[in-house]
């Protein structure tokens, strides 16, 4: 061998004693490979060399240990979750109030149910306002600030629950793939602002790549979507179009939707059109909350 070849061999043995691996015992490739005995289909016993009668084996892959905590680790961050809601827990959240207590109980019913509703009608959650927003802004300046008060529904914690619900769902549901095997569940968390980034998404001169891309995460690739904030935005019809490709792809898949809004089931109507709240509060039927309380924020 040539001394510039017996070089290149050698730095190359030094790169792979060097390398650094997240996981030294598949080294980064996800699986292992593990020899098993070589059984026959026909009679369930292991086969034997044909001419010294040895027990024979085969090599077989199999997922690492590190397979789930990496998978598990870019469910996390794919779901989107606010940089402020990374430490939302079910065990942070207070129960001192009564509504309060009105929204834990029926997020963590909601996740008890979820293995058996999951593919049903209803299996999306949702809290709403009492009393609207669009209704309050519509009211005198006087008027308005004494009914905000009375039927507040600012800082009462729902997001933190969605966000909790959002990170029990990844460390713990589990869905089928493609190929009807168990997988982890895939949660977006979104905010109405998603419907602007449809918006100028549609607006790029990409043939549409961008645009596409957004909607199938959201409609698709997310087993949950998690919705903050609906109807938070000035209803157009083009905003009313995105509200109804969303919600009612979903609706047809039967893949639920995890939703909170200050607006009323009358409000919302008219902020995400009647046809999409139509079929978001079917997918909610039995999970549809109107609630009002102190904001954490002015206590």
């Amino acid at each position: 061998m040539k001394k510039t070849e017996q070089s290149q061999t050698s730095s190359q043995e030094n790169d792979h004693l060097l390398k650094q691996y997240d996981c030294p015992r598949c080294k980064d490739q996800g699986h292992i490979i593990k020899r098993v005995p070589d059984i026959n289909p026909e009679t369930g016993e292991q086969k034997k060399h044909p001419k010294t009668g040895e027990p024979l084996f085969t090599d077989i892959a199999v997922k690492c240990e590190c397979f789930e905590r990496k998978a598990l680790a870019a469910r996390l961050k794919n779901a989107m979750i606010p940089e402020e809601f990374i430490n939302a827990r079910f065990d942070n959240y207070e129960r001192e109030k009564p509504f309060q207590r009105l929204l834990y109980n029926a997020m963590v019913n909601y996740l008890k149910e979820f293995s058996s509703i999951r593919n049903s009608k209803h299996n999306s959650i949702g809290f709403i306002a009492t009393y609207g927003e669009a209704k309050i802004k519509a009211l005198p300046p006087g008027e308005r600030n004494r009914v905000r008060q009375q039927h507040n529904n600012y800082g009462l914690g729902k997001t933190h629950l969605q966000m909790a619900a959002a990170k029990w769902l990844i460390y713990n549901a589990k869905v089928p793939d493609e190929n009807g095997h168990m997988r982890g569940c895939r949660v977006l968390c979104i905010s109405d602002t998603f419907i602007e980034d449809l918006s100028a998404a549609k607006r790029f001169n990409d043939d549409g790549e961008q645009f596409n891309k957004l909607l199938y995460t959201a409609i698709h690739w997310a087993d949950v979507l998690v919705w903050d904030e609906l109807g938070k935005l000035k209803h157009t019809e083009t905003r009313e179009g995105l509200y109804y490709r969303i919600i009612n792809e979903r609706y047809k898949m039967q893949k639920p939707i995890i939703f909170n809004s200050n607006e009323d089931a009358d409000t919302l109507e008219d902020k995400i059109g009647f046809a999409a709240a139509d079929r978001l509060f079917g997918m909610a039927k039995n999970h549809l909350y109107a609630v009002e309380g102190e904001s954490y924020r002015t206590k």
